[in-house]
């Protein structure tokens, strides 16, 4: 089953002080003026719920940063930083309404298609394309 987060999760998940979060994972942080860099990857600096990879030009939020240096998955990544799971949410569509129809066909619209010689294409007027369900007879 798949999980479904609110927009709100995901807010709180991208606040997540991410000098916080590293040293409570066990990581050594090194000050440099006001970010730190992370030994681990030097080229890392965070401040704050940002980090910055110089040697790649990219950064972001903490979802980012946890999905790209602990290889995590959405779910996973949201559970490491609130602690909270996300809603299941059912995988088919619902069921149509007993109600539902299709529309009656229209023969008189199919008998103005001009179709192309050889082709499963047409060229109708006002400028439309049409093209022939090739399991359909022509």
């Amino acid at each position: 089953m798949k999980m479904q987060y609110t927009e709100e999760q995901i807010a709180r998940a991208n606040q997540t002080d991410l000098v916080s979060f590293l040293n409570a994972q066990g990581e050594q942080l090194v000050k440099s003026g006001r970010e730190y860099r992370w030994k681990k990857h030097d080229s890392v600096t965070i401040s704050g719920n940002r980090w910055y990879r110089h040697s790649q030009g990219m950064g972001g939020y903490p979802v980012d940063f946890v999905m790209e240096f602990y290889n995590a998955t959405f779910p996973e990544t949201m559970k490491m930083l609130i602690g909270e799971e996300g809603e299941g949410r059912q995988k088919s569509c619902p069921t149509p309404s007993k109600d539902f129809r299709l529309p009656e066909r229209n023969e008189q619209k199919e008998k103005n298609h001009h179709w192309d010689r050889g082709s499963d294409r047409c060229s109708c007027s006002g400028g439309y394309s049409c093209y022939r369900d090739k399991d359909k007879e022509r």
